[in-house]
């Protein structure tokens, strides 16, 4: 479950960052994030995006929980199996995790930093 925990993690991140900061294919060198923040962009897709965050975010804070739960029964067995999935999952998808966490930070058109 350890595993699967990780790859959503990794998916959300991809998925979230081909949503919100697609190639511009109007013409302008901004992107849905730098819009979004600057209060440009439509209701529906606010709407959407958030729905899309809240579901995402249901689902890790759900695999998390039972993942402690697990944890917490005090069986040895179940613990390092916990464990040896977080650490098999984060050496699968970890490089996925971090391109879509730099895709998002960096403005693919121009390579700025788009926050902090």
């Amino acid at each position: 479950m350890g595993i699967l925990y990780e790859g959503w993690n990794a998916l959300v991140a991809t998925s979230e960052v081909k949503f919100l900061n697609p190639k511009a294919t109007d013409g302008h060198s901004q992107s849905r994030l730098v819009k979004g923040a600057e209060g440009g962009e439509p209701f529906a897709e606010k709407l959407w995006r958030g729905l899309f965050r809240g579901a995402a975010k249901a689902v890790t804070v759900t695999a998390a929980y039972a993942l402690m739960l697990i944890t917490m029964t005090f069986n040895v067995g179940l613990f390092f199996a916990v464990v040896f999935g977080l650490a098999v999952g984060t050496a699968l998808f970890s490089d996925i995790h971090r391109a879509a966490l730099k895709h998002a930070v960096l403005n693919e058109t121009n390579r700025e930093e788009l926050c902090c």
